[in-house]
């Protein structure tokens, strides 16, 4: 039960993750992640949404909901520790291959943006 939850939980990282890691291949960054506003800006800012829903649903469908409670807060401390480092790699490909300027932690907010409003609440 708990490899099915794993699993569950590998695949709704996935699809931030890939969509980060699409920014560093150079073709495909810049068909979807042109600054006039390609189809990747869109599917990154979905991709917060997308998790925090499947994270719920994980951990309501559990039968144990303490140990649904614990899968989902270790996922989502994980979670923020990779699309971090996935990010700033994704950042640092797309700002030197397509010449831009993008501010610092740009990709990773926007992937995370539920939680990235509140963490940077301060600056």
């Amino acid at each position: 039960m708990l490899s099915a939850m794993k699993a569950y939980l590998f695949w709704t990282a996935a699809f931030p993750c890939a969509m980060m890691i699409l920014t560093c291949v150079p073709g495909v960054n810049f068909v979807l992640f042109s600054l006039h506003g390609g189809i990747g800006w869109l599917l990154l800012y979905a991709c917060g949404p997308f998790t925090v829903i499947r994270l719920i649903y994980a951990v309501i469908t559990k039968r144990n909901i303490g140990l649904g409670v614990k899968a989902g807060l270790t996922f989502l401390a994980g979670y923020v520790i990779v699309t971090l480092l996935v990010g700033l790699l994704g950042l640092q490909c797309l700002n030197a291959t397509l010449g831009t300027d993008l501010p610092h932690l740009a990709i990773w907010k926007a992937a995370n943006l539920p939680w990235s409003l509140i963490a940077s609440k301060g600056q």
